[in-house]
């Protein structure tokens, strides 16, 4: 059986600490015993092979046998710049995209999103259900999740950080070309996923204004969670199927 994956912001090539959550998560919930090899991850490609040495009430001791860098996603980054959700819809979004390999997650404030999170505690939330999902699907990446932000602040972010980026816009337009169909270019894509109430005029207009592509997954009307899901699978799989 493949060793545990557990969580630290920093590793050493010695040993390392867990505390708090990720120190239950080994010792209560995993029931993990010493001398048992886990691996331990800092979401920034970085991964420590380790051994438990010492299981404490609070923190857990580690000894790293073996510590090895991951290299980036060198065939294009994919983000998806989507419109906040109700409840735990979006933090099945946030699970669900980490698992797919989506390099950044930007929360948008259309104008029709029913949510408005407040931005600091809401990204922490985020960012905890990324690591989790991580975990889960042995991911040596963490996704870059932004603080919620509105629609032109968003494209702002996607031009300036991704240049060369193809942008994309969910539509249920009959003439408009399915996602599907296209194959991947070797470039980032950023895909803006609107509220369930739709995008307005104007920020459809913004979108294209800056070159965004409107594209379709169904002849449906998708839930926003099962939308950004929808695109994440297909640009994640075109990429995987990409060779140059």
């Amino acid at each position: 059986m493949a060793p545990n994956w557990f969580y630290s912001p920093t590793l050493t090539t010695s040993t390392i600490t867990l505390i708090g959550p990720e120190a239950h998560h080994l010792g209560a919930v995993k029931r993990v015993s010493t001398g048992t090899p886990v691996v331990v991850f800092d979401g920034k490609g970085n991964i420590a092979h380790c051994e438990v040495d010492h299981l404490g009430k609070r923190e857990v001791t580690l000894n790293v046998t073996n510590l090895e860098t991951i290299a980036p996603e060198s065939r294009g980054e994919i983000i998806i710049a989507t419109s906040l959700a109700k409840g735990d819809r979006f933090d099945w979004l946030i699970a669900t995209c980490t698992q797919l390999g989506v390099d950044r997650i930007v929360p948008v404030l259309y104008e029709r999103t029913v949510k408005k999170g407040s931005a600091p505690k809401i990204t922490d939330r985020y960012n905890k259900l990324a690591i989790s999902a991580a975990k889960q699907c042995k991911r040596p990446y963490l996704p870059i999740i932004d603080t919620p932000c509105t629609l032109p602040a968003a494209i702002a972010v996607v031009k300036e950080t991704y240049p060369n980026a193809k942008m994309q816009i969910g539509s249920l337009q009959p003439e408009c070309e399915a996602l599907a169909t296209l194959s991947w270019q070797n470039r980032p894509v950023a895909a803006f996923i609107g509220p369930e109430g739709g995008m307005t005029d104007e920020e459809d207009a913004l979108l294209k204004t800056n070159q965004a592509t409107p594209l379709r997954v169904t002849d449906h009307i998708l839930r926003i969670e099962a939308a950004a899901q929808a695109f994440s699978a297909i640009l994640a799989a075109q990429r995987h199927a990409y060779q140059p």
